[in-house]
């Protein structure tokens, strides 16, 4: 479906590129085309550093860097040191939630930081209240967030969760 909707966009609508706001699962499979094609396409989801090469000149990348981001998470734990267990909830996405997830783990693997519990889903507006109620019984110092905001916020507070809530870079 995807690569018929991005071939109306062209062929049918006459676009003269496409911005897509969607996730790599969805985006990923179209970079063999763009560069068949030689058809612009913009995407906020994919990491530039890994895909761009794939379609030069035609594919793009806005999304930020999750490795850059990696230093706003150590700070978090220089910030925090009675930080010693986390638990990881992520957008089961290949890209995005488990660049964050492979972060998070290797920075908890470092400073010896214990993950009680990854939560994987690939729903994007679950209800969080089970897989949340089951964290917390394990007692996380802080949940690490790469999912959707909204409802995993209104779970996390109607649960009463005291720990602390990291959240990924554009969350």
């Amino acid at each position: 479906r995807v690569i018929a909707a991005y071939n109306k966009l062209f062929d049918l609508d006459h676009v003269d590129g496409v911005l897509a706001d969607d996730f790599g699962v969805v985006v990923a499979p179209l970079l063999p085309l763009v560069k068949k094609q030689k058809r612009f396409l913009v995407a906020i989801s994919l990491p530039h550093d890994r895909y761009c090469a794939e379609a030069p000149g035609y594919f793009y990348s806005a999304t930020s860097q999750f490795t850059q981001s990696r230093p706003a998470f150590e700070e978090f734990f220089d910030l925090h040191p009675n930080i010693k267990s986390i638990a990881l909830v992520i957008y089961d996405d290949p890209e995005w939630g488990n660049s964050y997830r492979e972060i998070w783990n290797a920075l908890a693997a470092a400073r010896g930081v214990t993950v009680v519990e990854t939560y994987l889903n690939n729903e994007w507006y679950p209800d969080f209240k089970t897989p949340l109620a089951r964290i917390i019984s394990k007692h996380p110092d802080a949940i690490f967030v790469a999912h959707e905001p909204e409802a995993f916020m209104k779970a996390i507070a109607q649960l009463k969760y005291q720990g602390a809530v990291v959240s990924a870079n554009n969350v």
